[in-house]
């Protein structure tokens, strides 16, 4: 939750949550059913617009915002649409990590979005709706940062998407240390989409994401060069990953669905890493997979 020209504070079921003034972040386990809930709004003198905004997620819902766009002060809200492929370098900001300095976000007309860590070679998020709210961007001095308009599906923290391993069964590292990763930005085909390149472990990588034409979700195409014969991809992590279906999994009780759609004849594999579950495939080169959302 976060407020301007005012405080705020949150209620649920007569539980004190949180407040904007504070943290602004609360969690709360909701009974079935109805609950009750109260949002107190103060306005406090007479600088800034009152705006007022919230954002909720848990179990089964990806994060979905409400209310108004916070701007500072009375300023219009600076807005960018995506009638056409549409890129944008920004700083974006993820929470319980630092921000990410080398996000580009990827708009499309069929109203799905998405952003990439260029650091990491790794699909942060990806909403369905408007496609980015840039005033603490481009408001005065800003400071570098857009914010995605939509119901929102983050992706958990972003890390490599290729690792080397020892066995199936070890852990995914996220240090790059020894890694030899190196961006190589990214070429446009013939309808502005962008097709990202990089090295890591001493091979040439292309990172092709392109969404489907029904909007439904995306398809991820990733080509390795002379993969090494320890490199695993890893496809999904969250908190239960359950197989319903040949190649088809569900993340996170509906969050979204994973369809692998060619792995080049590598088997999947999940496996319980801490209290988090993790999708992990062999590479032989070439390999797509689809996000349903």
């Amino acid at each position: 939750m976060i407020a301007s020209g005012g405080g705020a504070s949150l209620k649920v079921n007569g539980k004190y949550i949180a407040a904007y003034g504070g943290n602004g972040r609360g969690k709360v386990t909701l009974p079935a059913g109805a609950s009750d809930v109260e949002i107190i709004y103060g306005r406090e003198g007479d600088w800034g617009a009152p705006t007022l905004g919230f954002a909720i997620a848990g179990n089964g819902l990806r994060e979905t915002r409400f209310g108004d766009p916070i701007t500072p002060d009375d300023t219009d809200p600076i807005l960018v649409e995506a009638d056409q492929n549409t890129l944008l370098r920004s700083f974006m900001d993820v929470p319980g990590r630092e921000k990410i300095t080398h996000a580009i976000s990827v708009g499309s007309p069929e109203k799905v979005h998405y952003t990439y860590d260029l650091d990491n070679g790794a699909i942060v998020q990806v909403w369905r709706g408007r496609f980015l709210e840039t005033t603490p961007m481009w408001h005065e001095r800003g400071n570098g940062t857009a914010r995605p308009i939509g119901a929102l599906q983050r992706f958990g923290m972003p890390a490599f998407t290729l690792n080397r391993l020892a066995d199936a069964g070890a852990a995914w590292n996220a240090d790059s240390t020894g890694s030899g990763f190196r961006p190589k930005g990214y070429v446009l085909d013939d309808k502005d989409r962008p097709t990202f390149r990089y090295q890591i472990f001493g091979s040439a990588v292309t990172d092709a994401i392109r969404v489907l034409p029904d909007g439904s979700g995306f398809t991820r195409y990733l080509e390795v060069n002379a993969p090494a014969a320890d490199l695993f991809a890893r496809l999904a992590e969250g908190a239960q990953i359950e197989q319903v279906d040949k190649d088809l999994y569900v993340v996170d009780g509906k969050s979204f669905y994973l369809r692998l759609t060619d792995a080049g004849g590598a088997k999947p594999v999940v496996r319980t890493s801490g209290n988090r579950q993790e999708l992990i495939v062999p590479v032989r080169g070439k390999l797509s997979y689809s996000i349903l959302f």
